[in-house]
């Protein structure tokens, strides 16, 4: 185990001062948020920064086709599915792990 890329991160409510992780005679990092899998995981467990983060992305995504939805030799029905198979899967990738809040529901 490479206690150099090795951190550790505490999810607790109830937290209280809890002592650092060692490994042998070193310490193991403690932080606040990671990335894994490309979504972001944090200790206040609110989902609103990565809810933005996604929804930006896939803004980006569909702003990157404009070209295929200002063209008229596209049918409506590709365009759709295209949207579908892009920016919804870019939107909503990793949300099975998001904490939904009424604000962050009405922004997806």
């Amino acid at each position: 185990m490479n206690t150099k890329k090795t951190k550790t991160m505490v999810v607790d409510s109830n937290r209280m001062d809890i002592e650092a992780f060692m490994l042998g005679e070193e310490k193991i990092e403690e932080v606040d948020n990671f990335v894994y899998l490309g979504s972001v995981i944090d200790t206040s467990r609110k989902s609103s920064k990565e809810i933005r983060k996604r929804l930006a992305m896939a803004k980006s995504t569909v702003q990157s086709m404009l070209s295929i939805w200002k063209s008229r030799g596209v049918s409506t029905k590709l365009k759709l599915r295209l949207l579908h198979t892009t920016a919804f899967v870019v939107a909503s990738y990793g949300c099975e792990s998001w904490n939904f809040t009424e604000t962050g529901g009405k922004k997806i």
